[in-house]
C-alpha cells in the first residue's frame, strides 16, 4: 500500500511539470538576455552583501565578563536580507589575530574570504562593580570596507551597562550607515 501511495505521489509531482516551448516564452528568454552586463547587474542587486564579524577586542575576554556583542550582531544582520553573515574561523591561511580592532589585520582575512564588508568590535571595561551584568563598558563598532579600504563607525557610546548592551545594539540604527556606504559604492 505504502509503495502504492509513493508511486502515485511521483506520478503527480511529474505530470505536474509542464514545457511551455510556444514562441512567445523564447521571446521572453531571449529578450531577458539582451546583455551579459544587465544580467550580472540584475545578479549582482539580489546577492546579498557578505559580512564578516570578528570576535570582540577585549582584554578582559578570558575572564568571561564581556558583553557578547559578536553574537548580537550576527542575529542583527541576519534580520536582514540585505546582508549574509559569513562564519569566520581562523585557520592556518590566515596568521593575522582573529580578535583586533584595526584595518590592517583585515587584508588578510579579505584575501581568503573577499568579504563586502569586516565588521570589529572593541570593548573596554569603563567601571566595574563586582556583578557582572551592572558593570559599564565602552564599546566601538566600525565596519572595515575593504574594496574601498577605509572604515566607518557604526557605534560608538561610553558606559553602557552589561545588561542593557543588546537593547542599545538592537534599539540603534546600526546597520544603516553601514548599508547606505555599500549600496552608494557597490550597486
Amino acid at each position: 500500500m505504502r509503495r502504492l501511495i509513493n508511486i502515485l505521489f511521483i506520478v503527480l509531482l511529474t505530470s505536474c511539470v509542464s514545457v511551455d516551448n510556444s514562441p512567445d516564452t523564447e521571446k521572453k528568454v531571449a529578450n531577458e538576455n539582451i546583455s551579459p552586463d544587465t544580467a550580472t547587474n540584475r545578479d549582482a542587486q539580489k546577492k546579498p552583501f557578505v559580512i564578516v564579524i570578528l570576535a570582540p577586542f577585549d582584554v578582559n575576554a578570558g575572564r568571561g565578563i564581556s558583553p557578547n556583542t559578536r553574537q548580537l550582531l550576527t542575529k542583527l544582520i541576519k534580520r536582514d536580507s540585505t546582508f549574509s553573515v559569513h562564519s569566520f574561523r581562523p585557520d592556518d591561511t590566515i596568521s593575522s589575530p582573529y580578535n583586533v580592532f584595526d584595518e590592517k589585520y583585515c587584508k588578510e582575512i579579505v584575501k581568503v574570504i573577499n568579504p563586502d564588508a569586516i565588521i570589529m568590535t572593541k570593548h573596554e571595561l569603563q567601571k566595574e562593580t563586582g556583578d557582572m551584568y551592572s558593570s559599564e563598558w565602552s564599546i566601538i563598532i566600525k565596519a572595515y570596507l575593504p574594496k574601498q579600504d577605509t572604515s566607518i563607525i557604526l557605534y560608538n557610546y561610553d558606559f553602557v551597562p552589561h545588561a542593557k548592551v543588546d537593547k542599545e545594539i538592537f534599539g540603534r540604527p546600526i546597520l544603516s550607515p553601514l548599508k547606505k556606504e555599500l549600496i552608494k559604492n557597490y550597486r
